[in-house]
């Protein structure tokens, strides 16, 4: 085999092999992902939850052209909200939680979303405070039932939130 060929078969195996470790930055988070609700979390917030549906959101949350997912996750010491970004190449902690009972995400779609100092929830808006957010892309709606919500989404790298109710 000549050094061309032995190097472009080395650069396929390497990137292959980077490929296999980057798809597993997610792989721990899935693994304990919530997919259903307890019976107790049921009861509580029977006129909201109608399926399991606001436990997973998908989307292009990083404006990248691919598809991205968020879910709830359990892990050691309570749960996280991460979000699972370039096809599971990269896993973002958006939150942690100590518990997901009446809480729920959802895919949020493009467009202009006012922050709740906006719309009359709280304080007023302040000087330097986000009073609006304009999405490109999709984001996540983050809801805790009968309290509050806001809005995920990604500014420069990271996730970031507008309050949208109080």
């Amino acid at each position: 085999m000549n050094v061309k060929a032995t190097l472009s078969l080395l650069l396929v195996v390497c990137c292959a092999t980077l490929d296999a470790a980057a798809a597993e930055a997610c792989a721990e988070y899935t693994a304990g992902r919530v997919t259903e609700r307890t019976a107790s979390d049921r009861q509580s917030y029977q006129e909201f939850f109608t399926a399991d549906q606001d436990l997973l959101a998908t989307g292009d949350f990083d404006g990248d052209g691919r598809v991205d997912k968020a879910f709830f996750t359990r892990i050691a010491d309570g749960y996280v909200l991460v979000a699972c970004l370039d096809d599971g190449r990269h896993a973002v902690k958006i939150q942690d939680l100590t518990s997901v009972a009446g809480l729920g995400i959802a895919t949020a779609p493009p467009g202009v979303y006012l922050g709740a100092c906006a719309i009359g929830y709280g304080q007023p808006c302040r000087p330097g405070r986000i009073a609006e957010v304009e999405l490109k892309h999709q984001g996540i709606h983050f809801l805790s039932y009968e309290k509050a919500s806001s809005l995920e989404y990604w500014k420069n790298g990271k996730f970031s939130r507008l309050h949208t109710s109080d």
